[in-house]
């Protein structure tokens, strides 16, 4: 399984975080059928990230269900890179949530 994300083939979407391993890279948690990026952000270790994520428990209240994972393992500098450039562009919604005016746009996986 596949998915694009910025111009950029992650793997996933994934349904549970087991699938997820510990290896640098970018990982996106997407909400709903439509694929909402409810977070984006770039670790050394994506496993341990996302499941200690300091938001995980808000990720279900927003009611964009079902809640899945999509990664793209790649070295540091290329990780920071591309999360710059996705944070540059969009907003992902839990960092926003529930209003924020300063939201520039939402970001829909395809």
């Amino acid at each position: 399984m596949s998915i694009i994300i910025c111009d950029e083939l992650f793997q996933g979407p994934y349904a549970h975080l087991n699938y997820l391993e510990e290896r640098p890279g970018v990982f996106a948690v997407l909400g709903g059928d439509r694929n909402l990026v409810l977070e984006f952000d770039s670790s050394v270790v994506v496993h341990s990230s996302v499941s200690g994520h300091e938001r995980a428990r808000s990720w279900h209240k927003f009611g964009v269900l079902p809640i899945k994972f999509a990664v793209l393992y790649c070295d540091c500098d290329t990780s920071i890179g591309i999360t710059k450039e996705f944070r540059e562009e969009y907003t992902p919604f839990c960092e926003n949530a529930p209003l924020d005016l300063k939201v520039r746009q939402h970001y829909y996986a395809s």
